[in-house]
């Protein structure tokens, strides 16, 4: 399941065309990549849904980290929410400008209430 988030396959809005989102039901969403190899990181980017309607909601803010053993993580920033309406897909993009780490973690913050669970739905993190 988790490696749906990393096969460059982008999902559609449509809910009957949706098999490329992972959805996280009533939690935030953390995600650990291995590279294999330290890699230089220009970019790290990951794409959510909203759909209120289905009860899919945006993270207010998305935390990347990486790391050298994938253990011990540092954070190398976190992206905001832009503001929309209705049915949308939205990146959360960060350049690096050239970090090196073998493992990136993506978490989400901020998008549960205890009192309302809501789905998360991502369909893609992209490291370049």
């Amino acid at each position: 399941e988790g490696a749906a988030l990393v096969d460059a396959q982008k999902g559609a809005l449509t809910p009957e065309d949706r098999a490329a989102w992972i959805g996280f039901y009533g939690r935030e969403m953390t995600a650990v990549i291995d590279l294999d190899t330290a890699t230089v990181l220009q970019q790290l980017s990951a794409s959510f849904l909203q759909a209120h309607a289905e009860n899919i909601a945006l993270p207010d803010s998305v935390v990347y980290e990486v790391s050298q053993d994938g253990k011990t993580f540092h954070s190398v920033g976190v992206v905001g929410r832009s503001t929309g309406t209705g049915l949308l897909s939205q990146e959360y993009p960060l350049q690096l400008g050239g970090l090196v780490a073998r493992y990136v973690r993506v978490r989400t913050q901020g998008q549960q209430n205890p009192e309302q669970k809501r789905w998360i739905y991502s369909d893609e993190i992209i490291v370049q």
